[in-house]
């Protein structure tokens, strides 16, 4: 358990006061500068967003971004690495000839994905068929990695001196959704010569939503500086949670709570520290670990095999929302069009009580929504960004962890 001391900034001011009249000045703090404002973080936690994406940057064949595997077939040239490249290192297409007049089941481009956990798959690339290359395009699935189907119909090709996209919407396959074996191969005929240079090639999907930290009272209540709460929230639609061995924990381990039962579709868990009379009208999971620290640290939510699906204040830095006393409002996760914001300062705010639910082990009234949906959800937030050169030293009394 972590205990919360006297502020250490009143020691800091009486060393500047004893400095001054010594004579000597107190060395610059690294952090106290003045910063610019911190980068957007995403925009939604669950995104329509790219697996993985061959750009050949580098003149290399293995993804520029997320794991997949590339390979040619035998009838090509090359059929093996090393490949060949064209349009120069810094941004290259890959380029294969020996393509035949009809199809052959050996001139293909193959590119293979992980699909776990996302749904409505997709690829898209930028392809050159030089004037007696390719005329004709087939795209081929495979859900297993082994067996191949055709998908859609044949797709013909510009054939010039320019990259063309193509773009093909596999969401109706739905085999193709959570799986480890997806491939895709690329079948080009029609050539009479030439070669055909693809780029950008690039596996999409919607991501399926997991649980997450909705909203934080890292603070506690008006009641009681210890009463903290947290409050996770399932917006997986029609899929409930077994939270066996899932965990919410900080960085340092401490506070570590450890969950168990069912987070049905939709619903909210709230997690009280101490007694269920932190939130006093609204029944939680008790807790009994330590306490956030008030200056700030990242809250994770791990699940059964200690993976982290989804965190609060990912940089460890000041909490982005939330404000103590006298106020006591709670870090609520913010809505964009209906979707979860990303873990950053963009993405939380505080409920300033226009919208609350619950009461402190005092009846007082909580400035939060614990066990409920987001006040956050309801509004679109503005960001002011600010820039702090100096810090302001104030004086705060020590919390106290003692009920009356």
């Amino acid at each position: 358990m972590r205990y919360r001391y006297r502020d250490p900034r009143i020691f800091l001011l009486f060393a500047v006061l004893c400095g001054l009249a010594g004579g000597f000045s107190l060395p610059a703090i690294e952090g106290n500068e003045a910063r610019a404002a911190p980068a957007p973080a995403p925009l939604f936690v669950c995104p329509t967003a790219t697996i993985t994406q061959w750009t050949f940057t580098g003149n290399v064949s293995t993804p520029s971004s997320g794991a997949g595997a590339f390979a040619s077939g035998s009838g090509l040239s090359p059929a093996t690495p090393p490949y060949t490249y064209f349009g120069g290192p810094a941004d290259p297409a890959i380029s294969f000839s020996s393509w035949s007049a009809t199809f052959d089941a050996n001139d293909y481009l193959e590119f293979g994905v992980d699909t776990t956990g996302r749904v409505d798959i997709g690829i898209s690339l930028d392809y050159r068929s030089t004037g007696a290359g390719p005329s004709t395009l087939d795209l081929y699935f495979s859900t297993d990695g082994t067996n191949f189907s055709m998908f859609g119909m044949s797709m013909a090709l510009i054939r010039d001196s320019n990259f063309h996209p193509l773009s093909f919407n596999l969401s109706s396959v739905t085999a193709l959704n959570n799986n480890t074996n997806a491939k895709f191969r690329l079948y080009a005929y029609g050539a009479s010569g030439g070669n055909l240079r693809v780029d950008n090639v690039t596996i999409t999907e919607t991501c399926q939503q997991s649980p997450m930290i909705s909203e934080v009272a890292w603070f506690g209540t008006q009641a009681f500086p210890g009463d903290e709460w947290i409050e996770i929230f399932n917006p997986v639609s029609g899929v409930d949670i077994n939270l066996t061995n899932w965990r919410v924990e900080t960085a340092d381990g401490d506070p570590s709570i450890s969950l168990s039962g069912t987070l049905t579709a939709g619903s909210y868990l709230l997690l009280e520290r101490g007694s269920q009379s932190v939130v006093s009208d609204v029944a939680g999971f008790v807790y009994t670990s330590g306490q956030m620290s008030d200056s700030g640290e990242v809250l994770y939510l791990l699940d059964n095999t200690s993976s982290i699906v989804d965190s609060a204040n990912s940089n460890g830095a000041a909490w982005p929302a939330g404000i103590g006393a006298p106020n006591y409002f709670s870090m609520e996760r913010v809505s964009i069009n209906g979707n979860p914001a990303g873990d950053g300062d963009f993405g939380w705010i505080s409920n300033i009580g226009a919208v609350r639910n619950g009461m402190d082990a005092l009846s007082q009234p909580i400035k939060g929504t614990p066990g409920g949906a987001n006040w956050a959800a309801t509004v679109t937030p503005t960001f002011t960004p600010t820039v702090t050169s100096t810090p302001t030293m104030t004086s705060t009394s020590p919390p106290s962890l003692t009920r009356a």
